[in-house]
């Protein structure tokens, strides 16, 4: 499609078209609910935010390489975040899409990560750092957090997913929470403070995907809450979803 004609159609104003038929624009940019199967432009810089939300995209080819506010791509259909932003400057809204994981996710996230409502499997392919919240929650078959950024400037919340082992969690968390409930392994370690976490994970309590009944007596010691009653209850709980060896 023309691009001069897409943002006259679509209000798209203070916008150039360079040599390589991109609009690059100094405001805001709105696509949103407009039944998009893809994007029949290509963008290259949108000083302001850019809103493709609740369209029909698969995909992020066209989007702009460098947004200077915030990203809106939830409620699509994304199977892949090929053609994501090189660089967007605020939050990024990913969230009730079909994604499996994060290849083509940007090297760094400058502002919050919502990610709920996906089909993620993986976290390969997120920043190393978030500066701002990242939020996994309602994500079923992730069972791991191994990939994901191991610095958050902010809340980390996944709650509801199908965590089953704690071998990566993050090196800093400033929240110091790491939200776990409702999750296979959180009647194990009955706790989202990250200390608890980080002891959880260093006494090795799972090995592949088994609970190893000593390690788990030795976790529970540290933090304090070793008891035949404690012990008992945590094996009655996860019974038919971890074996015990």
């Amino acid at each position: 499609m023309d691009p001069k004609q897409f943002c006259d159609e679509h209000k798209i104003y203070h916008y150039e078209i360079d040599e390589q038929g991109r609009i690059n624009t100094s405001y805001s940019v709105s696509l949103s609910d407009l039944g998009l199967e893809e994007l029949p432009v290509k963008f290259g810089i949108v000083e302001g935010s850019f809103n493709i939300s609740r369209n029909k995209l698969t995909n992020l080819k066209g989007l702009p390489e460098i947004v200077n506010g915030s990203l809106s791509v939830n409620s699509n259909k994304l199977t892949s975040l090929e053609g994501c932003p090189k660089k967007v400057q605020h939050e990024m809204y990913f969230y009730e899409n079909e994604l499996t994981d994060l290849e083509h996710f940007p090297k760094k996230a400058n502002g919050s990560v919502y990610l709920r409502d996906n089909k993620l499997t993986s976290l390969k392919g997120c920043a190393r750092k978030i500066n701002g919240d990242f939020i996994l929650y309602n994500n079923k078959k992730l069972t791991s957090l191994k990939y994901g950024p191991q610095y958050i400037n902010g809340e980390y919340n996944a709650i509801s997913c199908g965590i089953r082992t704690l071998d990566s969690i993050p090196n800093n968390l400033k929240s110091d929470w790491l939200i776990l409930y409702e999750n296979p392994i959180f009647p194990i370690i009955e706790s989202n403070k990250y200390d608890d976490l980080m002891a959880f994970r260093d006494c090795k309590v799972i090995r592949n995907n088994k609970i190893v009944l000593n390690r788990l007596k030795l976790y529970l010691n540290i933090v304090g809450s070793l008891g035949k009653y404690k012990l008992d209850r945590i094996l009655n709980d996860v019974e038919g979803i971890y074996e015990v060896i």
